[in-house]
């Protein structure tokens, strides 16, 4: 075994590489060392590596050789010794994936780029579609914000449109982080890069449903990208719109309403967004029902309405399973007696235009109509000052 001691100069240590093994030892101690001793590395590879000898005829201590070069992160490293590796140690199967599949799983989870472009190029292209701690590297990579590492993996042949483990596409897991201070980044750089904006979830949502739960930045990206503000999920048929209300997220609602969100569209329990806003509040004064109220009372006079059970289909009453008193329906009852103001006629006008608006893109039909610019953006609901930030409030203050 060859003994270095921290005084030995890079020439003793040279020199004292008499046989195979020992120079592979010295390559080892060097790795070791780190960045300090990557000139010695270098002498070494070109005096013992230069011909036939490989550092991977001493197995164990070439697998701790390469995982040491990647825990250090130096991509120096990597250049120097994988040219002295063979292809067939590479590929070895080592705990249900090959060795360099692994390396490239170390290397993807330390966020180094250039050590994931080193691996791609030496026989790892193949696994970057690869899973590691339950998710795709591809998926590991673009959570952590490492999206350098994700723009080589997906150079390497990596899928964006791949799924995790329950089947649901990086976009929605994205989105869905209400933690991540970089969400609306990873979603614009997504979308850039060719992932599908409609590509349903296992909970039968597209990604507009899930930005609708929280957030209104990210609906933007989404419908520029062609989403229906509109689109039913494949469960409960609910729009953008029933699930931005279910979660009372005021943002979601407005950014949904300037872009062509319908109010009164029915999922498949027969309800609209305005009854799944207020199904989740109660007459008794708390904080939550009373943020919810107040909420419903202004979309109200936007144009929100639930309509009678009389006028709902059969399947509503099927889907209730139950016939007594309808708690929802005593609570709209409350809200609408607050509510005087019936809404000027201009407003009135522009309900009637915007049920008569067809077409996916809103803001392109609505733009081609031959009417003033000011009359478009007020269509929208987009005629407050361009600087201030709309919310319900401010929509309603210019009924």
């Amino acid at each position: 075994m060859l003994k270095v001691t921290t005084g030995k100069s890079s020439m003793d240590l040279l020199e004292s590489c008499s046989t195979p093994e020992s120079a592979i030892q010295a390559v080892h101690w060097c790795v070791g060392q780190g960045v300090d001793q990557l000139h010695v590395l270098k002498a070494l590879i070109a005096k013992h590596f230069r011909f036939r000898l490989k550092i991977s005829s001493s197995p164990d201590l070439c697998t701790d050789i390469l995982l040491k070069a990647i825990e250090v992160g130096n991509d120096e490293f990597l250049e120097v010794i994988l040219p002295h590796v063979s292809d067939d140690f590479l590929l070895q199967d080592w705990g249900g994936k090959t060795l360099v599949t692994r390396l490239l799983c170390i290397a993807v989870e330390n966020g180094k780029s250039k050590l994931v472009r080193i691996l791609s190029k030496r026989g790892a292209k193949g696994a970057a579609n690869s899973s590691y701690r339950g998710r795709p590297m591809f998926h590991l990579a673009v959570l952590a914000g490492n999206l350098q590492v994700a723009d080589e993996l997906l150079a390497a042949g990596a899928d964006i449109m791949t799924t995790d483990i329950r089947r649901d596409p990086l976009l929605t897991t994205v989105i869905t982080d209400s933690t991540d201070s970089r969400k609306e980044e990873k979603v614009v750089w997504l979308l850039k890069k060719g992932a599908d904006p409609k590509m349903c979830a296992s909970s039968g949502k597209e990604p507009i449903h899930v930005a609708a739960a929280h957030s209104g930045p990210i609906i933007v990206h989404l419908v520029k990208a062609g989403c229906d503000v509109n689109t039913q999920d494949h469960i409960n048929r609910d729009t953008p719109l029933h699930v931005a209300c279910a979660r009372c997220c005021e943002s979601a609602i407005v950014t949904l309403i300037q872009h062509g969100a319908k109010f009164n569209l029915l999922n498949n329990q027969g309800e609209t967004p305005l009854e799944k806003l207020l199904k989740f509040a109660q007459k008794v004064p708390n904080f939550h029902s009373k943020t919810r109220i107040t909420l419903a009372k202004s979309l109200v006079k936007v144009g929100f309405r639930i309509p009678s059970k009389g006028k709902t289909d059969k399947s509503r009453m099927r889907n209730i399973g139950r016939v007594g008193r309808d708690k929802v329906a005593d609570v709209y009852r409350t809200v609408m007696t607050t509510v005087t103001a019936t809404g000027s006629l201009q407003h009135l006008c522009r309900l009637k235009v915007r049920d008569e608006v067809r077409g996916q893109s809103f803001e392109k039909s609505v733009a081609s109509l031959e009417v003033p610019k000011l009359v478009k953006e007020y269509v929208m609901f987009k005629d407050n000052a361009p600087s201030a930030v709309a919310t319900i409030k401010s929509l309603v203050e210019e009924l």
